[in-house]
C-alpha cells in the first residue's frame, strides 16, 4: 500500500498509515470502554435433549414405518426388475433396453425421493420435540404439560 503524505492544518505532516492506525486504536477503545452483554447461563444441557425428549412413540412408530416402506420399496424394485426381463422386446431389444433403462431409473428416482421426504419428516418430529425440550426449560413435568395442551395462548 502507498503511504500519501499529506500536511495537517498545523503545519505537521500526516499520513493515510497514520490515520487507519488512529482509527483502529479508537476501534479497539470502543471495544473496551463497550464490552458486549454477558451471553445468557444455558439451562438445558446437550445430555437433556437426549434423554427427556418427547414423542418418542411416536418416532419409533414412524421409524419403524420408514424402514417397512424402505423395504417395500427395494422389494418392488427387484420384482420389477423381474417383470421387465421376462416381457418379450420383439425385435427392438435397444430400444426395449434404453426404455427399460429409463423406467428403472426413473423408479429409483422416486423411491430416493420418498425415503428423503420420509427422513425430513422424522427430523421434522425430533426438532419438534428438542424445541418442546428447550420451551420447557429442560424440565420433564413441563413438558408434559405442554404436550398436553396448556401453555400460552
Amino acid at each position: 500500500m502507498e503511504t500519501v503524505s499529506t500536511t495537517a492544518s498545523n503545519g505537521n505532516p500526516t499520513s493515510e498509515t497514520t490515520h487507519e492506525q488512529l482509527l483502529a486504536l479508537l476501534g479497539e477503545l470502543n471495544g473496551k470502554l463497550l464490552p458486549l452483554p454477558a451471553p445468557k447461563p444455558e439451562t438445558v444441557s446437550s445430555v437433556d435433549m437426549i434423554h427427556i425428549l418427547p414423542l418418542d412413540r411416536l418416532r419409533e412408530s414412524l421409524q419403524k414405518s420408514i424402514a417397512e416402506t424402505n423395504g417395500i420399496m427395494r422389494e418392488a424394485s427387484v420384482q420389477l426388475s423381474r417383470l421387465y426381463s421376462k416381457m418379450p422386446a420383439a425385435r427392438n431389444e435397444r430400444a426395449w433396453s434404453v426404455v427399460f433403462l429409463n423406467q428403472k431409473r426413473s423408479f429409483q428416482t422416486m423411491t430416493d425421493a420418498a425415503a428423503c421426504s420420509l427422513q425430513a419428516v422424522d427430523m421434522y418430529l425430533l426438532d419438534i420435540a428438542r424445541m418442546l425440550v428447550l420451551a420447557a426449560d429442560g424440565d420433564p413435568k413441563t413438558v408434559g404439560v405442554l404436550l398436553e395442551g396448556e401453555g400460552h395462548e
